[in-house]
């Protein structure tokens, strides 16, 4: 059986049940990782041409990621 390693613990941040409950097999990998990078950094520029650089996609598949979670009702887009 796996478990987190706890020293890994040294920082954590809060991600809803219901995205591991009902998206992990739902969401594509690049949806999953904006959402993570949403979540972790609280970033000041969460654009999708912002978030294409850092994940090194294109800006599209970026903008449709976030789309899908604003969709879902999981973010806003404020």
């Amino acid at each position: 059986m796996f478990k987190l390693n706890p020293a890994v613990y040294g920082s954590v941040f809060a991600l809803p049940s219901t995205v591991v409950d009902n998206y992990i097999l739902l969401s594509s990998e690049l949806q999953l990782k904006v959402l993570l990078l949403i979540a972790r950094n609280s970033l000041t520029d969460s654009s999708a041409s912002a978030l294409s650089k850092i994940l090194h996609c294109n800006e599209r598949d970026a903008s449709d990621a976030l789309e899908y979670w604003v969709s879902e009702g999981v973010l806003v887009d404020d």
